[in-house]
C-alpha cells in the first residue's frame, strides 16, 4: 500500500521541547513556592494534553499522586488531589507561560532523523502536514524556517481550540 499523506505533530514529535519545558516548569514552580527539581523524565509524564493539564499533573505529583495516575488527568477518570486547586494551577501558569515564551528555543530542536524522514517522504510524493495546537516560538519559527504556510482548520480540534495545520 502506498501512502499518499502523512501528518505529524510539531511539539514532541518533530521538535524535542522537553528540556525547555523542564526548565520553564521548574522556574514557574520555584517562583510560586513549589518543588522545582523536576527532570525531563518527570515532565514527559506531565505534558501531552496541553499546558493546563501539565501543570495540574505536576502539582498532583508534588502532592503525592503516582506517575501512573497522571495519565487520567484531563479525562473523566481524573482524581485530582484536594491540595491541587484551579487557583494554584492558574498562579503557576501566570509565571510559566511568559517564561516559556521567552525561553522556549534554548534547547529545543528537531529530533534526530525527523527532517531526513520528512524530506524522503516528500521526495517519494507523499503529501506532508504538520499539526500544532501550540503557538510557541519554536512552532512558529520552525514553520517559517521551512516555509510551511499555516492555516487554521476548524475540524482539527482539541480541548475546544483549533489546532494549526502547516501544509508542505
Amino acid at each position: 500500500m502506498k501512502y499518499k499523506a502523512a501528518i505529524f505533530d510539531m511539539d514532541g514529535t518533530i521538535l524535542d521541547t522537553s528540556a525547555d519545558l523542564t526548565s520553564a516548569l521548574n522556574y514557574a514552580f520555584e517562583q510560586t513556592g513549589h518543588r522545582h527539581d523536576f527532570t525531563v523524565e518527570d515532565i514527559k509524564n506531565f505534558f501531552g494534553s496541553g499546558v493546563v493539564v501539565a501543570v495540574t499533573r505536576a502539582l498532583a505529583y508534588e502532592a503525592g499522586s503516582s506517575r501512573e495516575s497522571l495519565v487520567a488527568f484531563g479525562t473523566k477518570d481524573e482524581q485530582i488531589p484536594e491540595a491541587v486547586t484551579q487557583t494554584e494551577v492558574n498562579r503557576v501558569l501566570e509565571v510559566f507561560k511568559p517564561y516559556y515564551a521567552d525561553h522556549c528555543q534554548i534547547k529545543t530542536g528537531p529530533f534526530p532523523g525527523i527532517l531526513d524522514l520528512m524530506k524522503n517522504l516528500r521526495q517519494k510524493g507523499v503529501k506532508l502536514a504538520v499539526v500544532s495546537k501550540s503557538q510557541t516560538k519554536p512552532s512558529r519559527s520552525w514553520s517559517k524556517n521551512f516555509s510551511l504556510p499555516a492555516s487554521t482548520l476548524p475540524w482539527v480540534k482539541e480541548a475546544g481550540s483549533a489546532a494549526n495545520l502547516l501544509l508542505t
